[in-house]
Parts: structure tokens; C-alpha cells; sequence
């Protein structure tokens, strides 16, 4: 028997957020309706029910699942617009009306985003577009609120201007961020120290930890001082940080601490080793797009040339991510002590902290090249002490090894 207790499920756990944001909003509280919504759509990982599609009960179940999700979205944006994101969420709302183009609420807050933006002309054309959709489509006329969104644009109307914030009593202004790292989370608000590490060149711009991460995903648009929220942040998540003011403008929640983050087109990708498992993250949406479960305990990641590279050290393997099916397409056996990997000049380099050597491997196609001894010293390839083979033995194929001349 499966017993699920209270705040286990994730659908009701979404329930929860979803109210409370929706709550918030209603009270007039945009900046924590916006984080509380956020944290409902943290909870989603694709499709739901992805797996049970073809089962006679799941299919109206997928579309009711799908329109809360949407519905949590468009309140979302609902409460930072009114926070003044307008900005920053006009290529998000550009993204979500092309996916629905007949959904008009979001057609509606695109075109204010617009006109907040001193887009007016986009906006104007956006209503045209969704018009001639409408009317070539269904043969119907938009909603009477979309129609007076237009008049109010073709007019300047005031009303549409961000309103200015009203000071609430017992609310104290958003402390400023320090300098040094903090762990962003979900829950009440608390910092941590970064423990200590090296720094790699390769990796600017990322302050990672081992029980707390920060990352700076974006650089944002400086938004009024008065727009910035107060984000509720611990340790297992993602925040995207605005340069201009310090302050946490969006959370991507993770089930542990993030052991590494790398950067790729479009895409991020954070090792949870707690979690045996890697995601995927879009960095427009700020929400995850794909869980991959690699290993034991990733606690190394790199991306590049359309690939991405895990190491488990737990499991003395290194693994490649393929982005196009968000898989494990093949997972390389080694020895030793690994601790670190890099990707360059066409190779991908393996370090063994245990005795000082760097394995080379061919990124194509998973080989070993060669190996570096310590000193920078070339070691023999294949190994003349041990048959030829992958791995031949748990210690390593490269130990006991003699020098000879590079392969």
C-alpha cells in the first residue's frame, strides 16, 4: 500500500501555492503572490501524467492538469506585472502566446507589457494579429475586455501606467543582499557561507556551493527600486540575481543542494547529487524543463559542443547528457579517484586527485587518448603492465603503468 500523507503529493502541494498566491493577489500583496506562484510552478516537470497518456482515465485529467498550470501562469504574471517586470516579461509572454494563441488573457497582458515597455506599436499590432486569428478561425470578434485594452492603448489611456506602490504598515523595505555569496532557497529567508573552493576560469560567473548555491543566470533590466520583491530564499534552489540592485528577482527550487551548475545555449543544467540526478532548466521560463537521473552522486558538470558532461565520482564514471532526448547516451567507466573535468581543445580532460594524473578522452567517441602523469609527465598508452580494455581493473588502467613515448 501507498500511504501519501499531507503535503507529500506534489498536486497538492501545487494546490497550496496556487491558493496562496491567488490569496496574495487578491489582497493586493503582487510582490508575494508573484514568489508564492512561482513556487506552484516550480513544481511541474514537463507533461503530467507523460506516461499514462494512452489510459482512458488520464486524458481530461491531463487537459484539467494543464489548464491549472496555465491558469497559476497567467496570475503569476498577473502580480509582476503590477510589480513592474514589464520589461523582462515581454519575451516570456511573446513565447506563452505563440504556445496559446487564442488564450486572450495572455494576449491581454502581452499587450500591456508592450505598452508599458514604450512598445505602443507592438502592442497595437499584437491586438491586430490576434484579431484576424480570431476572425479567421472562429468568425467571432475578441473578448469585450481585449477590445478595451486596444481603445485604452489607441487612447494613452492613464489607467494603464503602473500604478505606484502604496507603503503597507509593519512591511519593512527589502534588505540589501551582501557582497558575498548567499543560498537562495525556498522558505523563510536565511544566508549561509560558500565554502571554500578553487575558482576555475571556465566556470565565471558561477559561485557554487556544497550545501548552498547562487547563481547569476541573466543580466536583467534595471527596474525601479520600488519593483523589486522581497524573495523568501534557503539553500535548494537557483535565483537569478539583478545586477543593478542585488536583489533576487526569480528561484528555480530543487529537490537538494546543487552540487554544479553549467551554462548552455538556452539551457542550464544543475548536478543534484543528494538527488542522483541531473535537470535541465530553461533560463526564459526559469522553470525546469527535464530530469535526468545520472549516477550516485553527480557532483561535476560541464556543456559544450552540443554536449553535456557529468562526473560521478561516487561511481567512478563520467556520463554524457544528450540534449535532443534529455538522456544518458553513454556512460564511461574509471578508475582511481576522480575529482574534475574540463572540456577543451576538442578533448575532454579527466583529473584524479588520488595520484595527480589527467586522463584524455575523446569526446566523439567516449576513448581514452592518452593520459598525464604528474609534473606533467606523458605515461605510456595503452598500458604495457595491464592488458588492453576499459576499465581493465577498479584501480585504473593507468597505474603501475611505465613512461614511454606519447601515443
Amino acid at each position: 500500500m501507498l500511504r501519501v500523507t499531507d503535503g507529500e503529493l506534489d498536486l497538492h502541494a501545487f494546490d497550496h501555492w496556487a491558493a496562496s498566491g491567488q490569496q496574495a493577489l487578491a489582497d493586493g500583496d503582487p510582490d508575494r503572490a508573484a514568489a508564492l506562484l512561482r513556487e506552484a510552478e516550480s513544481l511541474w516537470r514537463g507533461r503530467p501524467l507523460a506516461d499514462l497518456e494512452s489510459e482512458p482515465f488520464a486524458g481530461l485529467e491531463v487537459q484539467r492538469l494543464e489548464a491549472l498550470r496555465l491558469g497559476v501562469v497567467e496570475d503569476r504574471i498577473e502580480a509582476e506585472l503590477a510589480t513592474g517586470r514589464h520589461t523582462a516579461l515581454c519575451s516570456e509572454l511573446g513565447q506563452l502566446v505563440a504556445e496559446h494563441p487564442l488564450r486572450e488573457r495572455l494576449r491581454g497582458q502581452l499587450m500591456l507589457a508592450l505598452y508599458r515597455s514604450g512598445r505602443q506599436a507592438d502592442a497595437l499590432e499584437s491586438y491586430r494579429a490576434v484579431r484576424a486569428l480570431l476572425v479567421h478561425e472562429l468568425a467571432v470578434e475578441p473578448g469585450p475586455q481585449l477590445r478595451q485594452f486596444q481603445l485604452a492603448i489607441l487612447a494613452q489611456d492613464p489607467a494603464l501606467d503602473l500604478p505606484r506602490p502604496v507603503a503597507r504598515p509593519g512591511i519593512a523595505p527589502p534588505a540589501e543582499v551582501p557582497a558575498g555569496p548567499a543560498a537562495p532557497g525556498e522558505g523563510s529567508p536565511e544566508t549561509a557561507a560558500h565554502p571554500g573552493r578553487r575558482r576555475r576560469t571556465w566556470r565565471a560567473g558561477l559561485a557554487l556551493g556544497a550545501v548552498a548555491a547562487l547563481a547569476v543566470l541573466a543580466v536583467l533590466v534595471p527596474l525601479p527600486r520600488h519593483a523589486a520583491a522581497a524573495m523568501p530564499v534557503n539553500a535548494n534552489l537557483l535565483a537569478l540575481i539583478s545586477p543593478a540592485d542585488g536583489t533576487v528577482r526569480a528561484t528555480v527550487p530543487l529537490l537538494g543542494p546543487p552540487a554544479d551548475v553549467a551554462a548552455a545555449p538556452g539551457s542550464l543544467w544543475v548536478a543534484e547529487a543528494d538527488a542522483h540526478q541531473v535537470i535541465r532548466i530553461n533560463p526564459k521560463r526559469r522553470a525546469v524543463t527535464a530530469t535526468i537521473p545520472v549516477g550516485t552522486a553527480p557532483s561535476r558538470i560541464i556543456a559544450g559542443g552540443g554536449q553535456v558532461w557529468v562526473l560521478d565520482p561516487a561511481d567512478h564514471t563520467v556520463s554524457r547528457i544528450d540534449p535532443q532526448a534529455d538522456t544518458v547516451a553513454q556512460t564511461i567507466a574509471l578508475g582511481g579517484q576522480p575529482s574534475d573535468l574540463l572540456l577543451t581543445a576538442g578533448s575532454l580532460w579527466v583529473a584524479d586527485q588520488g595520484d595527480g594524473t589527467v586522463l584524455r578522452i575523446d569526446p566523439a567517441t567516449g576513448r581514452t587518448q592518452g593520459i598525464t602523469g604528474p609534473a606533467g609527465t606523458r605515461l605510456a598508452w595503452p598500458p604495457r603492465t595491464e592488458p588492453c580494455g576499459w576499465p581493465p581493473t577498479g584501480r585504473g588502467p593507468w597505474r603501475g603503468s611505465t613512461p614511454g613515448p606519447a601515443p
